[in-house]
């Protein structure tokens, strides 16, 4: 088991930077869904990838069957999270990060603000800091909404929602809150 790094206190982060990422994370989105469907364009932007990277291959080789064998989903749901730092020189707001394949944190995430919030109800006027200021993070709830959206659009009751865990995962504790959300507000009985 490995302790998930947290701040005890959150960051100041300046609310227009905020806004930024929040009307970012759509656009990014569409581009994300809009990449994922041009096969042709993925397979010859990550050629080079390919060549250097086991797991983008291992994806690549995959979606290259599946395009010989003619196989199309109509169904698709991206669960993405982008992840920013402010540029210490400029002072803009970078985005450093798009993940795609394993968005993890929803659950934790959720939890760290939960946890700065309620430190700060307790100590925020000895900090200097305003619980109110906080944002609201419901990404884990929007995640298993999500999953239970698609499983529902699949419409397919011996369907289940599965989570692939890898031997070594360090992201247990935060897919299990995943999980018993899911569970909890959507008792799929295959689940």
């Amino acid at each position: 088991m490995v302790h998930a790094p947290f701040a005890l206190l959150p960051m100041s982060f300046p609310e227009r930077h905020w806004k930024q990422a929040c009307e970012l994370a759509p656009i990014l989105n569409e581009l994300v869904d809009r990449v994922s469907l041009d096969g042709k364009f993925l397979q010859e932007s990550l050629a080079r990838t390919k060549k250097v990277d086991a797991f983008t291959s291992r994806l690549l080789d995959i979606h290259s069957k599946m395009v010989e064998m003619n196989k199309k989903e109509e169904i698709c749901l991206g669960l993405h999270r982008s992840d920013y730092m402010l540029d210490e020189q400029t002072k803009l707001l970078l985005q450093i990060e798009l993940n795609t394949i394993s968005s993890s944190f929803p659950g934790l995430g959720s939890l760290v603000s939960e946890l700065h919030r309620s430190l700060l109800n307790d100590y925020g006027n000895d900090l200097g800091l305003d619980s109110e200021r906080i944002p609201g993070n419901a990404a884990v709830s929007q995640f298993a909404d999500a999953l239970a959206k698609a499983w529902a659009e699949y419409n397919n009751d011996s369907a289940v929602v599965m989570v692939v865990v890898q031997s070594e995962e360090r992201n247990m504790y935060d897919q299990h809150w995943l999980c018993a959300l899911l569970k909890e507000k959507y008792p799929f009985e295959s689940l």
